[in-house]
């Protein structure tokens, strides 16, 4: 069994519970099957809004719920527990405190830290208002393939210099060549190679630009909406005074979660897929990259 509560805010309130079909029989509460095995589903899955009005002890929604989970199973099982004060002078270490004195065992799970200067880094040079390559600031067509890149205008960046001196009429990086990229170079790998090359035929997409220093910090932990919101604030403010031509934040879901967007359920038996990264830019634009795997329900 899998449980998770609140998938994007706490104040929601909804306990997932991700069963398998013989503890989705035996615990006795109302589901459905999962989405991904439309027949004979060996998994259910079970939603208790916390927060309704008839959910409270003594009415019989709660009582039966109660039940349930106390007398038709034993089952014993971890919990990931996080939690963001509402006030500055309430210790986050309060929450152990609170576990132990229910009787609960709990234990802290530090958030991993990796922090990497880098120099003389190759990057692609893109517009924040021309991302889908059309040259017109984005196209309204949503199904329209995005395959080109735009046209760079040496005025409006200033005779941004790459290995050579950008001209009118060279081409960005359109942005899905630029996610692309993205990717290889926080995965560590190898951008620098020529197209030809034997082991791998990806390089830096052109034009080139060479940053003279660059930082690249990972996270990895039990990570709450609330301290991501708060770096992307720092990072905005950072981006007002900063020569960067741009910053980005990319997250990553658990893969194993229960449920993705929108508290649809996640197909992590199938890829696991779970990701979105905004691109900050000096002028205040951004740009939002979301991806799910394929059989996953597509984010808003």
């Amino acid at each position: 069994m899998v449980c998770c509560l609140g998938p994007t805010r706490c104040e929601e309130g909804i306990l997932i519970l991700n069963l398998t079909k013989d503890t989705y029989q035996e615990l006795g509460l109302v589901g459905k099957p999962t989405v991904f095995q439309k027949k004979l589903p060996t998994k259910y899955v079970v939603e208790i809004n916390l927060t309704e009005e008839y959910f409270t002890p003594g009415k019989n929604y709660y009582e039966r719920v109660k039940w349930c989970l106390t007398d038709r199973l034993s089952l014993v099982f971890d919990f990931l527990v996080a939690w963001l004060p509402h006030e500055d002078q309430i210790s986050q270490s309060s929450v152990p405190a609170y576990l132990c004195n229910k009787g609960f065992r709990s234990r802290a799970f530090k958030v991993s830290e990796e922090i990497t200067f880098k120099k003389d880094v190759k990057y692609p040079v893109i517009d924040s208002n021309d991302f889908d390559g059309h040259g017109e600031g984005g196209n309204s067509d949503n199904d329209c393939p995005i395959t080109s890149s735009t046209k760079y205008d040496e005025q409006k960046k200033g005779g941004t210099k790459s290995d050579g001196q950008l001209k009118s009429g060279d081409f960005l990086c359109s942005y899905t060549e630029f996610w692309e990229w993205l990717g290889a170079f926080t995965c560590g790998l190898d951008c620098d190679g020529s197209p030809d090359d034997f082991l791998s035929t990806f390089s830096c997409p052109d034009p080139v630009s060479i940053s003279q220093s660059c930082c690249q910090c990972k996270y990895r932990g039990f990570i709450l909406p609330g301290t991501i919101n708060c770096l992307i604030e720092s990072l905005r403010d950072y981006m007002k005074s900063s020569t960067s031509p741009w910053a980005c934040v990319t997250v990553h879901g658990f893969t194993d979660s229960p449920v993705s967007w929108r508290r649809n359920e996640h197909g992590h038996h199938k890829g696991g897929e779970n990701l979105y990264t905004f691109v900050l830019f000096p002028s205040e634009d951004y740009w939002l990259y979301m991806a799910v795997g394929t059989h996953d329900i597509c984010p808003p």
